[in-house]
């Protein structure tokens, strides 16, 4: 099952913004993405490192509009607006009454090419407006949206499950356990396919690094002893592997701050 995170501060709510711009970006070939107040504050953003001139070209374009389009937008409900320049175009999307979407797309688009953008986009303004008002990730709440939106939302609270469960002090223990049985392995077999034999040995196991336990390290190191270190280092050898790497990791399982 996929343990999902829920949006429970500014932090995360900024973070979980960010992956979701970045996908709709990546995606969709889209340029650069802004997430805008209609007072013309920036909430987020997912732009390239480099720009090239017709981005930059757009981006000014967007900035040197954006008052006239705040001024407009606190009267009106922005739904979609499209805006074609030489250099490409700038999709607009409305976020609720009090926000909006800013898409730049610097390319030539064929007026029958719009629509491959605006699907995505107009998800997206649905995912970022349930984010934005902290609604839960709960199966009746998502219920309500289409199925790609409520897929995405789902997507987007396991994968930062996962990235704050990497910051945790049973991961990072876990990370350091690993690191340690890398080291003795490779002073006993050589540096040849050690990450192979780790990755063979967690398959196998059924199990991966974040839910390691003192159990599962020792059916871990037994299992490498057994089918890799025996055969290439002698029964000696691997008798006082498992005895000696046992014995580390439980050192270090007790000692870990």
């Amino acid at each position: 099952m996929k343990k999902r995170m829920e949006v429970e501060n500014v932090a995360l709510l900024k973070r979980i913004m960010e992956m979701e711009l970045l996908r709709l970006r990546e995606k969709n070939n889209i340029d650069m993405v802004f997430f805008y107040g209609i007072d013309g504050r920036l909430f987020s953003s997912s732009i390239p490192d480099d720009l090239d001139m017709k981005q930059y070209i757009l981006l000014n374009s967007l900035k040197e509009n954006m008052p006239y389009l705040c001024a407009q937008l606190r009267t009106k409900n922005l739904n979609i607006s499209i805006q074609e320049y030489a250099e490409g175009a700038i999709i607009l999307c409305g976020v609720g009454r009090n926000a909006f979407l800013a898409n730049i797309v610097a390319r030539d688009i064929k007026v029958e090419e719009f629509n491959t953008y605006l699907e995505p986009i107009i998800n997206t303004s649905t995912v970022i407006k349930h984010l934005f008002e902290l609604k839960p990730m709960k199966e009746d709440s998502l219920s309500n949206y289409p199925p790609e939106v409520a897929e995405e939302l789902r997507s987007l609270s396991h994968q930062l499950f996962k990235e704050k469960f990497k910051q945790t002090k049973d991961y990072k223990k876990n990370e350091d356990i690993l690191e340690l049985l890398k080291k003795r392995l490779k002073e006993v077999i050589g540096p040849g396919n050690i990450n192979e034999i780790i990755t063979m040995t967690f398959n196998e196991m059924g199990v991966n690094i974040g839910h390691m336990n003192r159990a599962n390290w020792e059916i871990f190191i037994n299992t490498i002893v057994d089918n890799h270190v025996k055969n290439m280092a002698g029964e000696v050898v691997a008798e006082e592997c498992k005895r000696s790497w046992n014995m580390q990791v439980e050192k270090r399982l007790k000692s870990f701050i």
